[in-house]
């Protein structure tokens, strides 16, 4: 008679908090989800510089709009072809695929709830390092609207476990 496998927790699903031994799992393989969220933002962030290497290396791409006739056509797609073949385009593909198996790997661990808003933090992280091989200061504008943003990450994150329905906070007397 073989034994049957425990059942696989399921990303929502709160620890048994009267098993210490499967809280402390539990606590660590959330530690392992956060740490590949961060891994993934490293990711993006590397794939979003080599983007921006790519398009800068070439002259300005023809759109799609350039195309009156089908002799307009070659120009165009070998325009977008030569992009397409840059090492940086290249590479930047290659930190987005990264990216979307360390995502996968993350939503085994925890909850979208949880994980979505600490990935937001790409909006916040690639305007600010931006400016840093340049050696600028960014804009007032910027900095605010980045903060505004990092505001709502927080308020976000620190609401998003997921409760049972019907579920109420408890009040205090």
């Amino acid at each position: 008679m073989s034994a049957t496998p425990p059942p696989k927790s399921r990303p929502d699903q709160e620890p048994n908090l009267s098993n210490p031994p499967a809280l402390a799992l539990a606590s660590r393989r959330r530690g392992l989800g956060f740490g590949l969220l961060l891994f993934e933002i490293l990711l993006l962030i590397c794939g979003q510089f080599l983007f921006q290497k790519a398009a800068s290396s070439l002259p300005i791409l023809p759109g799609f709009g350039a195309i009156h006739s089908v002799s307009d056509l070659g120009p165009v797609l070998w325009a977008w072809g030569e992009l397409i073949l840059t090492p940086a385009f290249i590479g930047a593909l290659m930190f987005y695929g990264g990216a979307v198996l360390t995502w996968m790997a993350a939503l085994q661990i925890l909850p979208i709830a949880q994980a979505m808003p600490v990935l937001a933090l790409v909006f916040v992280l690639v305007p600010l390092l931006s400016f840093l091989p340049a050696g600028l200061v960014p804009p007032w504008g910027l900095l605010v609207g980045v903060g505004l943003v990092a505001s709502s990450i927080i308020v976000i994150a620190s609401d998003s476990r997921p409760r049972p329905p019907g579920h109420r906070p408890a009040e205090e007397n």
